[in-house]
């Protein structure tokens, strides 16, 4: 798992992440960026692969959609709830 950036004095919204070089992958969650690459190692793509599969099987007669490759999503904070539906999940 990658570690959230240190010493940070502020905390970053997603119109800060809109910024930001696409060279390098991030994440931002609850204004602590954290860095991406590099890239996963075969290791961790072949437990991706297995799981997608077991996902996309389990839920393939659902509304819900499974996404092999990263997006981008953003929820909206006055909106969230656990029970809202929106469920994402990062391997």
């Amino acid at each position: 798992m990658s570690q959230p950036e240190q010493n940070l004095d502020r905390k970053f919204t997603y119109k800060d992440y809109l910024t930001w070089s696409e060279e390098e992958q991030w994440e931002l969650i609850n204004g602590i960026p954290y860095n991406m690459t590099p890239a996963p190692s075969t290791q961790h793509q072949k437990i991706v692969t297995a799981l997608i599969a077991q996902f996309y099987n389990a839920l393939k007669d659902s509304p819900c959609e499974v996404f092999g490759a990263p997006f981008d999503i953003r929820l909206p904070e006055d909106h969230f709830h656990p029970l809202s539906g929106w469920f994402a999940l990062a391997l």
